[in-house]
């Protein structure tokens, strides 16, 4: 978390300077769920009104149409799976949702070093997907 708390602070400032504002609130309110996430204090309560001003703060600021509300329903989802999905495949899964949606962000937005990160990060994370969902296979059949 520490890690990709980190990466939403350079992705945010990326984003200020490209002016892709709906991105630019929903990191901002990443980074708080993130600092709650690693104090232990995400709770229902606080993620559900994390996840409600995502939306509402980020749709204010959307500046992009249709591409602008990628970055938000990423941000969504993946709140509700910090919360909510607590096996590794599962965050993984989220992950790669996540990023797929900030890809196809960065890309319209010319953002072009983190969308090259964002790819080689997907294909990262597919690999141990797939890797680890094929171990798992192989360790139940024997």
């Amino acid at each position: 978390m520490i890690w990709h708390s980190a990466n939403t602070c350079f992705y945010c400032l990326s984003n200020l300077c490209l002016g892709g504002y709906s991105a630019v609130v929903t990191s901002a309110l990443t980074l708080t769920r993130n600092t709650l996430q690693i104090k232990g204090r995400l709770n229902r309560t606080i993620t559900a009104l994390i996840c409600l001003l995502m939306i509402l703060i980020g749709c204010l600021f959307n500046n992009r149409g249709l591409i602008g509300l990628l970055p938000i329903t990423a941000s969504v989802i993946y709140t509700l799976c910090v919360y909510l999905v607590h096996s590794p495949q599962g965050m993984r899964l989220a992950l790669l949702a996540n990023l797929a949606q900030y890809a196809v962000f960065d890309f319209t937005l010319r953002a072009y070093p983190a969308f090259i990160s964002g790819i080689v990060i997907i294909v990262i994370t597919l690999g141990k997907y797939i890797r680890e969902k094929y171990f798992e296979t192989a360790d139940e059949k024997d």
